[in-house]
């Protein structure tokens, strides 16, 4: 585990650098995607909302609703379950899955791709 997410980059969580690596061989050269960090980990942003994160041993990637019911069962693939509380529109892919984003960055793209589409910039309050 490390805690370096880029150059510069203030983390304060210890993450696997692998699945970063993972994140950032399918994003790293994307204009549309900016890394930065949530709440001390390694994160992607798009138009400034976040849509995929690296948490300690596995990513946690924002999808449409119905992505996320479709993969339920899915071997690798969960709900993404903090204090207690399963966010809806979001799923964790396990080290494994996390790993073969490389070989199939579908997953990855359509998050992108919804965080994209979904309302307002953060950053601009612009579409």
């Amino acid at each position: 585990m490390s805690r370096a997410a880029r150059p510069g980059a203030v983390t304060s969580r210890r993450f696997d650098p692998a699945l970063l690596a993972a994140l950032d061989r399918v994003l790293g050269a994307r204009a549309d995607a900016r890394r930065g960090v949530m709440f001390g980990y390694p994160a992607y942003y798009t138009r400034g909302r976040l849509f995929a994160c690296v948490l300690d041993d596995q990513i946690v990637l924002k999808l449409p609703e119905a992505t996320v019911t479709a993969l339920a069962g899915t071997r690798g693939i969960g709900p993404f379950t903090r204090n207690g509380r399963t966010m809806r529109q979001w799923v964790t892919l396990t080290r494994p899955r996390a790993l073969a984003l490389a070989r199939s960055p579908a997953l990855v793209l359509q998050s992108l791709a919804f965080v994209r589409a979904s309302g307002k910039s953060k950053s601009t309050g612009r579409k």
